[in-house]
Order: C-alpha cells, then sequence, then structure tokens
C-alpha cells in the first residue's frame, strides 16, 4: 500500500484500545440511563466513518443507528433524535464549525453528546457531555462504541474475544510511544480517566486490561504531610492579604477624612467670597 506505515499504525490501534474501559464506562451508563438510540454525526471523512458504522451495526443488531450529516442536520433536524439518544461525534481540531452547530441542536433535542476530540480544550471538548481525549483512528473508536452498544442489547457475544484478541495481537507485534508520560501530572490524569489502562500478562499467555484502581499494583496515598504544608502557605498568604487589606482601609478612611475637610474649607471660602461681594454691593 502506499505511504502505508505499519509501525504508525500498531500505535494508533494500541492506543484507540486502550479507551476500551472509558468508552465501555460511557456506553454502559447512558443505556442504564435509558438511552435507546445511536445517532452517528460528522462531517466530510467523519460522516464516512459513521457510514461504515452503521453498515456494521445493520448486519448485528435491530438497534436504532440514526446517521446524520452535520450540515444537513442543522438544516432539517431530525425528529427522531431525542432525549432517549446518544450522538456520537469525532473531530481532530475540535473546531469543525457545522460540529459545533449540531451539538448545540442535538442538545435542543435532549440527547447526549459523546465526543472523540483530538483537544479537550477546545470548543466541541468543552461542549459534549462525555468527552473521550486522544488523536487517531476515529472509525475504530466508533465501532467500539457500537459494539460494546450491542453487547449490551445481547446482540454481540463475540465482542470481549474479538477485542482481547485484537488487543492481545497488537501488545504483541505493536506498540505506541508516548513521551508526554514523562510529565507526572499528565500520566496521572491519563491514567485516572482511562486514556491509559493497566495490562498485564495472565497464567492463560493473554494480556488482560483493566481499571489502574483494580490492579492491586496501584493505589492513591494521600500526602499529609504537603497537605499541611498547603494549608499552612494558604493561611499565611491569607494573612498577608488581610493585613493589605487593613492597610488599604486605614488609607481610604484617611483620604476619606481629608476630602472631607477640603471641602469644608472650599465652603467655607465660598462663603468668604459671597459676603465680600454682597458688602462691596452694599458700599
Amino acid at each position: 500500500m502506499i505511504k502505508f506505515n505499519e509501525a504508525e499504525t500498531a500505535e494508533n490501534y494500541t492506543f484507540s484500545l486502550g479507551l476500551r474501559e472509558r468508552i465501555n464506562e460511557v456506553i454502559d451508563g447512558v443505556m442504564k440511563q435509558g438511552a435507546e438510540k445511536l445517532c452517528l454525526l460528522g462531517i466530510g471523512g467523519t460522516y464516512a466513518s459513521c457510514l461504515m458504522t452503521a453498515v456494521h451495526m445493520k448486519e448485528f443488531s435491530s438497534a436504532e443507528c440514526i446517521v446524520e450529516n452535520a450540515a444537513e442536520y442543522n438544516a432539517t433536524g431530525n425528529k427522531r433524535v431525542d432525549g432517549r439518544t446518544l450522538a456520537i461525534i469525532a473531530s481532530v481540531s475540535g473546531n469543525t464549525p457545522e460540529v459545533i452547530v449540531s451539538v448545540d441542536k442535538l442538545h435542543e433535542a435532549g440527547a447526549k453528546v459523546l465526543g472523540f476530540i483530538s483537544k479537550a480544550d477546545s470548543d466541541l471538548g468543552k461542549k459534549v457531555d462525555y468527552l473521550i481525549e486522544g488523536d487517531g483512528n476515529e472509525q475504530l473508536k466508533f465501532l467500539m462504541a457500537a459494539d460494546r452498544w450491542m453487547f449490551n442489547r445481547g446482540e454481540y457475544a463475540d465482542y470481549a474475544d474479538f477485542y482481547d484478541e485484537l488487543y492481545n495481537n497488537i501488545c504483541q507485534y505493536g506498540w505506541r510511544k508516548d513521551d508526554s508520560v514523562d510529565h507526572t501530572d499528565y500520566l496521572e490524569s491519563a491514567i485516572k480517566d482511562g486514556r491509559y489502562s493497566m495490562m498485564a500478562l495472565n497464567n492463560d499467555g493473554y494480556y488482560y486490561q483493566t481499571r489502574y484502581n483494580h490492579t492491586g499494583y496501584l493505589k492513591e496515598v494521600q500526602d499529609d504531610d504537603a497537605i499541611t504544608r498547603a494549608e499552612a502557605k494558604y493561611l499565611q498568604i491569607k494573612s498577608d492579604l488581610a493585613v493589605k487589606e487593613d492597610y488599604i482601609d486605614i488609607k481610604n478612611k484617611n483620604m476619606d477624612a481629608e476630602i472631607a475637610e477640603l471641602n469644608a474649607e472650599i465652603e467655607s471660602v465660598k462663603q468668604l467670597i459671597s459676603k465680600g461681594i454682597e458688602k462691596t454691593f452694599q458700599m
């Protein structure tokens, strides 16, 4: 294949498959809340991914799956989209104009929106109800969400085996490198929100994914000393600000007193001038 990069493709698949736990949480949650319909919405290449996912679902599921081109949806709407609908979108920039308008319209219809967005601080990243951040491979992300939806409906029994096998092959033959993991805050955030999942080789020779707090290898520890130091620093800064505020209040009061004295002197001078003018006219 022309310009096919096997290593890059393996990295993209590894990262997307690592989002499975987070995707499952969202899909499971909205379905428990009563969602019964999927709406796949996009424009351009993302719309093509929506159509592909709908064809895949049609083979396995009787679930209602609505596919919308963002520009068309903005113009006509769709009465089938309502409060029982989960809409799924994807955007690399997070600022796709047509999709931004569509998200507002979906919310007006009562739908919830799951967004696969590359930039969390983008317009779309701030608008969606459920944000899953990360680059690349929107097709796989759409399929993973749709497959979980069908699995929960009892229509895709091979779901778990398929993704476990896919993930195991990637673990053996491909990986993704992310230099950002050297940054503690980034790594902690990525592990907690599901962008990274924990994976270990089991006795049966398979790799299994799980959340960080289900492994027994990682745990959150509260640093009481750091909290105490932070509180002490906060109280010191608060005390310093209070002293400054008191000083400013005193200065303001002194200035008010000086202004009052000046106003009194001005009134006194005015009265003297007025009396002087009256005496001049009387003479």
